[in-house]
């Protein structure tokens, strides 16, 4: 009997690889992609290019800005680029347009990768589609499902800009 806190292991599992990193990430983002140094689009990403509808052409650079929505496309300019000149990790709300030309809310988070002298190699991201959580915050409760209210939600049902700069989410 092992009296230890140790736990007892029935198996190797194996070294965690590229693969299974893909297939973690594939499993809950709707885009992953990747940045120059800089903070500008010098890769094809076709998890992006699927979820917004944008070709190559358009999504490189910083072409992923026109994207996002017009209202939420200054704010979500500023804080990328705050973060890519911080060299902060990148933690966003705001809302993606649809390969169909509608829009949807995205949690877009980014983190920068590091050289060994501690200078950035380049940034990786990942867009995780939240219209859903959105939708049922700006949605009225029902008596059935009590949910709490969003104060920071205009009257008019349209999710305003906030200024949590320190993560970098719109509201």
């Amino acid at each position: 009997m092992n009296t230890s806190a140790q736990p007892e292991y029935l198996g190797d599992l194996g070294p965690t690889t590229a693969d299974d990193y893909q297939t973690l990430l594939e499993s809950f983002a709707q885009a992953f992609w990747e940045t120059d140094a800089q903070g500008h689009v010098v890769t094809d990403s076709p998890s992006w290019r699927a979820y917004t509808g944008q070709s190559l052409e358009q999504w490189l650079g910083q072409g992923w800005l026109s994207a996002v929505h017009p209202q939420d496309r200054a704010t979500a300019q500023r804080q990328w680029q705050h973060s890519v000149q911080q060299r902060s990790p990148y933690n966003a709300e705001y809302r993606m347009q649809r390969p169909d030309g509608g829009w949807r809310w995205t949690n877009v988070r980014a983190s920068p990768m590091l050289n060994p002298d501690g200078s950035v190699r380049k940034w990786l991201g990942l867009n995780i589609d939240i219209s859903e959580k959105k939708t049922s915050r700006t949605s009225p409760p029902s008596a059935a499902t009590p949910h709490p209210t969003d104060h920071r939600s205009r009257p008019d049902g349209d999710v305003g800009m906030g200024s949590d700069h320190q993560s970098g989410v719109l509201e």
